[in-house]
C-alpha cells in the first residue's frame, strides 16, 4: 500500500515543528519551497559559487573570514565621518635636528611615516584631516590634546580639508604619537636616539703656551687690554 501524502486542510495552513521546538533532522529526495525546486546537490558548499538576488543576514556575512560591511555600516561610517582621512604632515624637534621618512605619494614630503630625534622633549606636530558630514571642521587632537582653533587653517577654498598643529609637546620615552579627527586615527612611530656627548669641562691653555700661525703673533698686547680680536681667536684655534 502506497504511503499517503501528509497535507494541510487548506493550502498555506499548518506546519511541521515550531520555532521553539524544531525537528532535529530531515531527509528529502526532492524539496520544493515556494515554487522553487531544490535538487539533492543544491546544498551550499565551501567550493560553490553562489549568486543571491536578495538576502537577509540577521547577524553577519563573511567571506574568507572577513566581515562584509552592510549598507547600515556604510551609512554609519559616512554619518560619523569615519571614512575620512587623517595623517601627520610634519613633525619638528624644537631642540635639535629631525630625520623624517615619508610614504610614497605624488608629493614626496607630504605623508609622514616616521621620525627620529635626539630627544622628544619639545616637539611640534602638524596633522591634516577632512571635515565630517555633520559639522564643517569637526575636532582633532594629538595624543588626546585638542588642537586649539587658532592653530587650525583650511587648506584651499571651501575644501573642508584642514591643517592644525600643537607645539611644545613632550613625549619623551614614547614610541608613537597618535592623531585623531572625527572618528579616524593615525599613529606615527617615533625613535629617540638620545643626546650626543656633552662636555663636562672646557679648558683653554694659557695664551703664552700657544703657537701662532706663521707671520702672526699672539697679540698679547690686545689681550691685555681686554679685547679679544678675530686675530687672537684664529691664533687660539691653531693651538
Amino acid at each position: 500500500m502506497a504511503t499517503r501524502f501528509l497535507v494541510p486542510r487548506n493550502s498555506g495552513e499548518g506546519g511541521i515543528g515550531r520555532s521553539y521546538k524544531a525537528w532535529a533532522e530531515g531527509y528529502f529526495d526532492n524539496l520544493n519551497i515556494g515554487g522553487l525546486d531544490f535538487a539533492p546537490d543544491q546544498n551550499v558548499r565551501t567550493d560553490d559559487s553562489v549568486t543571491f538576488l536578495s538576502g537577509n543576514f540577521e547577524q553577519e556575512l563573511r567571506f574568507n573570514n572577513l566581515r562584509v560591511a552592510t549598507l547600515q555600516d556604510v551609512k554609519d561610517q559616512t554619518t560619523e565621518g569615519t571614512n575620512k582621512f587623517i595623517y601627520f604632515s610634519d613633525a619638528q624637534d624644537n631642540l635639535g635636528v629631525s630625520n623624517k621618512t615619508y610614504y610614497e605619494t605624488p608629493d614626496p614630503e607630504k605623508f609622514l611615516s616616521g621620525i627620529s630625534v635626539a630627544t622628544a622633549e619639545d616637539m611640534k606636530f602638524t596633522i591634516q584631516w577632512d571635515g565630517p558630514n555633520a559639522y564643517y571642521t569637526g575636532s582633532a587632537s594629538i595624543n588626546g590634546q585638542t588642537i586649539p582653533a587658532e592653530n587650525v587653517r583650511e587648506l584651499g577654498e571651501d575644501t573642508r580639508r584642514f591643517e592644525g598643529f600643537i607645539d611644545h609637546v613632550n613625549i619623551t620615552g614614547q614610541e608613537t604619537i597618535t592623531a585623531e579627527a572625527n572618528g579616524r586615527q593615525f599613529i606615527l612611530p617615533i625613535v629617540e636616539l638620545g643626546l650626543g656627548p656633552v662636555p663636562t669641562n672646557i679648558y683653554i691653555d694659557s695664551i703664552s703656551n700657544a703657537t701662532p700661525k706663521p707671520e702672526n703673533s699672539l697679540a698679547l698686547h690686545i689681550l691685555s687690554k681686554g679685547t679679544l680680536s678675530m686675530f687672537l681667536l684664529n691664533s687660539i684655534l691653531t693651538m
